[in-house]
C-alpha cells in the first residue's frame, strides 16, 4: 500500500485513522510504530528551520565528472520551465519550422512534468531529489503564455505543514518509547540507540565541524569528490551524503555532541 500524502496538517490529522487502519489491513503483521516510521521518511525529505533552507538538489554531467547542484524553489520553477518548454519541442508541440510553440488548449502540459526530467543534448542536467515528485502540486503550466506558474502561498503553507505533521508523528513516536528513554522533539529511535549514531548524524557533525571548507581549503576537493570520499567511507550512495548534508533536523543532536565532547577530559 502507497501510503497517501497531504499537503495540509489538516487533510492529514482527519485521514490519519482511516489511512492506518489501511495500513494495517494491507500488512496485518505491522505495528503503529512502523507506519509511523514511514510517514515520517517521506515527510523528513521537507523538514526545514525556515523558508530560505529550502533546497531541490540537481546532477548536471559536464564533459567529466557529474556535479551538483542546489536550487532554491524559484531556480527549480526556472529549471523545470526550461525542460518542459524543451520537451514540447522535441514532441511535436511547435509549429513544422519548429519556430515557435503550438501547444493544444486542451493539452495539460504538467502530464509531462516526470517525462521532460531526463538529460538532453542541450541540457544534461536532471533533478535527482526525492522532493521531485511531491512538488508537481504547487505548479500550473499557462498554454498561452508558456510559463510555468508556482503557487508560492500554498508551498509556504505546505512547508509549515510538514513541520506540525512531523510533530506530530514525533509526539506518537514519543508516547510509545519506554519510560527512561529521554523525549526529544524529532529525535528518532533508532538513531539513538545503544549511544551510537547513525550516518546522517555522523554526517552532520561532521558538517557543523566544516569538514566540506577544510577539505576544499587543504586538498583542493570539490563538493564532487568530498560526497565521493564520504560515500566511500560510510558505505552509503552519493545522494545520502548529499542529503545528509542539506538537511537539518540532526543539528541538535550534533550540537550536542560537540558541547559534551568539549566538556571531555582525557584519562590519565
Amino acid at each position: 500500500m502507497k501510503i497517501p500524502f497531504y499537503y495540509t496538517f489538516k487533510e492529514f490529522e482527519e485521514n490519519y485513522n482511516n489511512d492506518l487502519k489501511k495500513w494495517f489491513d494491507s500488512f496485518p503483521d505491522a505495528g503503529e510504530s512502523d507506519y509511523l516510521n514511514e510517514l515520517r521518511n517521506e515527510y523528513q525529505l521537507f523538514f526545514y528551520k525556515n523558508n530560505s533552507d529550502f533546497i531541490i538538489n540537481s546532477n548536471w554531467i559536464p564533459d567529466e565528472y557529474p556535479e551538483h547542484y542546489e536550487l532554491s524553489i524559484i531556480a527549480y520553477q526556472e529549471f523545470m520551465q526550461e525542460k518542459l518548454i524543451q520537451y514540447l519541442y522535441n514532441n511535436g508541440f511547435s509549429n513544422f519550422d519548429g519556430d515557435y510553440l503550438d501547444i493544444p488548449a486542451d493539452t495539460d502540459v504538467m502530464d509531462f512534468w516526470n517525462d521532460c526530467n531526463v538529460r538532453t543534448r542541450k541540457n544534461s542536467a536532471i533533478i535527482d531529489d526525492e522532493k521531485h515528485k511531491y512538488l508537481k502540486e504547487f505548479f500550473t503550466f499557462d498554454n498561452y503564455t508558456e510559463k510555468l506558474n508556482i503557487d508560492i502561498k500554498k508551498f509556504t503553507n505546505f512547508k509549515f505543514a510538514t513541520k506540525k505533521i512531523l510533530d506530530f508523528v514525533d509526539e506518537k513516536i514519543n508516547d510509545k518509547k519506554p519510560a527512561n528513554i529521554p523525549h526529544s522533539t524529532h529525535e528518532y529511535i533508532d538513531e539513538i540507540t545503544q549511544n551510537k549514531y547513525s550516518v546522517p548524524q555522523k554526517i552532520k557533525i561532521l558538517d557543523m565541524l566544516n569538514i566540506k571548507g577544510w577539505l576544499m581549503d587543504k586538498h583542493n576537493f570539490t563538493t564532487f569528490q568530498i560526497e565521493e570520499l564520504l560515500s566511500d567511507l560510510f558505505d552509503r550512495t552519493d545522494k545520502t551524503i548529499r542529503n545528509s548534508f542539506s538537511d537539518s533536523k540532526h543539528e541538535n543532536t550534533a550540537q550536542q555532541y560537540l558541547e559534551g565532547l568539549k566538556k571531555v577530559k582525557a584519562k590519565r
